[in-house]
């Protein structure tokens, strides 16, 4: 197949597992996208999107972003600018500069001024790591 390059307006996106097609990866809305894609796989830029993110082909977290860039083939979301996440599972609320998602090995890794707000906790760091339905996380200090 040869190369591919598409723009377009207001686009709802599904990515599925390729394993297991019933299952949805990741899903967003995006007003406008910039897309392409190889044999390889596809590689997408997106502004001011909201997604959801899934586990196991179950939703666990919501995410707004001004700027994504989902690489297909690492199985690989990053998320910058204004970047706010809300796990479905737990009510967790994570906010950063920066989110990337490694999908495969169900992580989030959030860097720039994180802050990370529970029921009962509230935390700032420099940098954390999360697992996708936020119920697991490291952080390093501030």
């Amino acid at each position: 197949m040869p190369p591919l390059q598409v723009e377009t307006e207001q686009l709802r996106l599904r990515w599925m597992d390729p394993g297991t097609p019933s299952q949805p990866v990741w899903e967003a809305e995006v007003p406008y996208a910039q897309a392409s894609a190889t044999q390889a796989g596809a590689t997408g830029v997106f502004d001011n999107v909201r997604c959801v993110l899934y586990q196991e082909g179950k939703p666990t977290t919501d995410l707004r972003a001004r700027r994504v860039r989902a690489v297909q083939q690492e199985w690989r979301v990053e998320a910058r600018g204004g970047v706010e996440a809300v796990s479905r599972v737990n009510g967790v609320r994570l906010q950063a500069n920066e989110v990337i998602w490694l999908a495969r090995q169900n992580r989030l890794l959030a860097r720039g001024e994180v802050q990370i707000t529970g029921k009962q906790f509230s935390l700032r760091a420099r940098e954390a790591e999360l697992d996708t339905a936020m119920q697991v996380m490291s952080v390093s200090s501030p």
